[in-house]
């Protein structure tokens, strides 16, 4: 007899097929990070920051990590997946200014994340490195970026692979390792489980 059993994964839906005797369902020890994706600097970058308090520049990173059901747009990370992620910002940088206040941070969307973001206040102090870590709900078809902005202005180094942004998803709604993924639509099936514990098989389509 074939069954399905249907998932859902905020914006992604599969379905997965098979008989009675061949479907195994995840268990304990096969759940394991179901979203993820990192950037960094992969050449020394100059920013000339404006002297706005509020102009925000995106620093432009080339250099993509090994991703699951994200997309790199551009200097961003596009996410295919809802939910809870760690986010980890680290940026060392040089400046030619002795006294103002810098700030690196996280975008979603072009929008600083408050609970991503570096605040350094520079007195006689040209080099520094400053890094966050902290969990943040993230939505489907979010892009992450790093901005950064400086109280006065002025000139920013950033040498070779000092700028990083990685994230990764921590709520992983289901486990699918040892399970045979057909894409398809699962639409507002009821049936749809939305953690490994509640995984329902049933005879039939969504």
């Amino acid at each position: 007899m074939e069954y399905k059993y249907a998932t859902n994964f905020g914006c992604i839906s599969d379905v997965i097929s098979g008989t009675a005797e061949s479907l195994e369902l995840p268990g304990e020890g096969h759940c394991s990070i179901n979203a993820y994706g990192g950037l960094y600097n992969t050449a020394r970058i100059e920013i000339n920051l404006p002297s706005e308090e509020d102009a925000q520049t995106v620093i432009q990173t080339l250099g993509y990590l090994p991703n699951l059901n994200t997309t790199y747009v551009g200097s961003g990370i596009k996410l295919d997946i809802e939910g809870d992620y760690q986010i980890d910002l680290t940026v060392m940088m040089t400046y030619d200014f002795e006294e103002t206040t810098i700030f690196a941070f996280a975008r979603q969307n072009g929008v600083q994340i408050p609970t991503v973001s570096i605040t350094r206040e520079t007195v006689n102090d040209t080099r520094g490195m400053s890094s966050i870590s902290s969990i943040v709900h993230l939505n489907c078809g979010d892009v992450i970026d790093i901005g950064i902005r400086s109280r006065h202005g002025g000139l920013l180094l950033i040498p070779q692979n000092n700028a990083s942004l990685v994230i990764k998803k921590l709520d992983t709604q289901i486990c699918c390792d040892c399970i045979r993924k057909i894409k398809g639509e699962c639409g507002h099936c009821n049936h749809c489980p939305r953690s490994s514990n509640e995984i329902k098989l049933y005879k039939g389509n969504c």
